[in-house]
């Protein structure tokens, strides 16, 4: 009779533990997630938008486009990106020589190459590139390193080694990464829970019940897909971020490249201003020693050739911390001591301000990572709401009374009454964070309003400066210059008139290529959406 009652509750221990791998097993029969579960179900981006004028901003495309985008593998965490990605091209290496030349502004309103706000949405997995990518690629010799820098000459090589190379882009890009180890994180069921019980020990003499039990948490009230949506919404933002980041470093580049530009053209004009200077100087002495010019015209020129042995000076400092600064967004120390070509020119107008504004608040990323902000401000508002529907515990067991040699089987199941705690704090909190994000929204529009009307009064101002300069002030300044010259040559000038003349035009065109420069850098930060400063950032 007792082996009888033993080999009953053997059977019982067995079909137990063989229901066991049935508790464990969290996912679909193939292992995956689908996205779409895994996202829950969207609003629409505009419906709710705070001002008209902002609803004017083209939606963002989302996961839900195409639900089968994406698919989570259960077992390794890994998220299959959307088939046949291509690579980003290599960087181009063609050359653009174009000399500096006094000449009016063109009116073309081509627009400058910009990088606008993600275009594709969703959640992508980083792949071929950031850390880790760099860290499996093999090393590239120093030599061949040192080749591939030389050969950056133009703004768009300089642009695609920047993207390639910046920390800023691989510190985003491993956010994301991170992202998607939340997204599979969250949605994974409680982990079901076993152990062996005993009761009644020594009660009445005997060993008393000994047994197994096992049970689980049900996760009630969608509460994981909507942990997902809201993992997805904070993708969402993060991928703006990095479009943020990107269009930021494209500015800088943009930029850094033209100050170069303009400090290699300061630099030839002070080269050009030393060298004549101090033939003035000689000239000098030579018609003083012949008693035809005054003790106090060599001195005169001898203080100009001080002068532009001075700004000589300073343009090759300027010259160097221009390099150096563009070296720095490239990752790299040093450039090598070469020339780079663009043309300083080739300058594109712009639009009136409210044009202008009106771009920019349509390719903005600060105002698409705050949209994105808002969506997932309202998914963690609808997991808050679901957070008091209570999970259900429930445990089951299986005993052997050896006092009576019985199998005694039960469960209980259990769940928390939300009386007290029905999460109406947070749930408070999450709505005033859903108003929170679409007043920032709003107060982002004011300040790019703001900083774009700062920017576009300078850009106007050096634009009025240059055309002036280019069409007034340096055809006469030179005119000058060479009429003074020759009447010097005929002996109708005096040496003074004449290096009066020179200093005149030489400063005339410095002025000019100072007013390039200003023009170029509210330009590019202009056509670079008002994002610069990718470095200094905190993300």
């Amino acid at each position: 009779m007792i082996s009888v009652r033993f080999a009953m509750t053997r059977y019982y221990l067995v079909l137990l533990l063989g229901s066991l791998p049935l508790l464990f097993s969290g996912c679909a029969t193939d292992g995956r997630i689908p996205l779409s579960m895994a996202r829950g179900d969207h609003d629409s981006h505009w419906a709710e938008s705070p001002r008209s004028v902002l609803r004017q901003h083209p939606p963002i495309a989302g996961p839900d486009d195409d639900p089968n985008l994406y698919v989570i593998d259960a077992l390794d965490g890994q998220l299959q990106p959307r088939p046949g990605r291509e690579a980003n091209p290599p960087p181009s290496r063609l050359k653009v020589t174009s000399p500096l030349r006094a000449e009016p502004l063109p009116d073309s309103t081509e627009s400058h190459p910009s990088t606008s706000r993600g275009q594709e949405s969703g959640i992508e997995p980083v792949q071929d590139s950031g850390l880790a990518a760099v860290a499996s690629e093999p090393e590239v010799p120093v030599g061949r390193r040192a080749r591939e820098i030389e050969g950056l000459q133009t703004l768009e090589d300089f642009e695609a080694w920047a993207l390639s190379t910046n920390p800023v882009i691989f510190e985003l890009e491993a956010k994301l990464q991170s992202l998607q180890g939340k997204l599979l994180q969250v949605g994974l069921r409680p982990n079901p829970v076993v152990g062996v019980n005993g009761q009644d020990i020594n009660e009445t003499g005997g060993a008393g019940m000994y047994g197994v039990f096992f049970g689980r948490e049900l996760v009630r009230g969608n509460k994981l897909q909507l942990s997902r949506s809201v993992v997805c919404a904070e993708i969402e933002v993060a991928q703006q971020e990095l479009s943020e980041m990107r269009q930021r470093l494209e500015t800088d580049v943009r930029v850094a490249f033209y100050d170069l530009l303009v400090a290699q053209e300061k630099l030839d004009l002070a080269n050009l201003l030393n060298e004549i200077g101090q033939m003035a100087a000689d000239t000098s002495e030579k018609l003083f020693s012949a008693k035809e010019v005054a003790r106090s015209a060599v001195l005169q020129a001898q203080m100009e050739s001080q002068n532009a042995s001075v700004v000589r000076g300073q343009a090759v400092n300027e010259e160097q911390a221009a390099r150096r600064r563009l070296a720095a967004l490239l990752g790299e120390p040093d450039l090598p001591e070469q020339r780079i070509e663009g043309d300083l020119q080739k300058i594109s107008s712009l639009a009136d301000f409210e044009q202008t504004y009106d771009q920019l608040l349509a390719e903005s990323p600060e105002l698409s990572k705050l949209f994105e902000n808002i969506q997932r401000a309202r998914h963690h508002l609808k997991r808050e709401s679901v957070e008091p529907i209570p999970n259900v515990t429930w445990q089951a067991t299986v005993q052997f009374d050896t006092v009576g040699e019985t199998v005694v089987s039960g469960f209980q199941v259990g769940f928390p009454l939300p009386k007290y705690n029905r999460n109406q704090g947070a749930i408070r909190q999450a709505e005033q964070e859903v108003a929170m994000a679409e007043f920032q929204v709003e107060k982002k529009a004011l300040e790019l309003r703001q900083r774009l009307a700062t920017a576009y009064a300078n850009y106007s101002q050096a634009k009025i400066q240059v055309d002036i300069y280019s069409q007034e002030i340096l055809p006469k300044a030179k005119s000058t210059f060479e009429l003074i010259s020759e009447g010097y040559r005929q002996g109708e000038v005096d040496f003074v008139s004449f290096l009066t003349a020179q200093r005149t035009y030489f400063d005339a065109n410095l002025a000019y290529v100072s007013g390039l420069k200003q023009l170029w850098q509210e330009h590019n930060l202009i056509k670079g959406l008002l994002l610069s400063a990718s470095l200094s950032q905190e993300n």
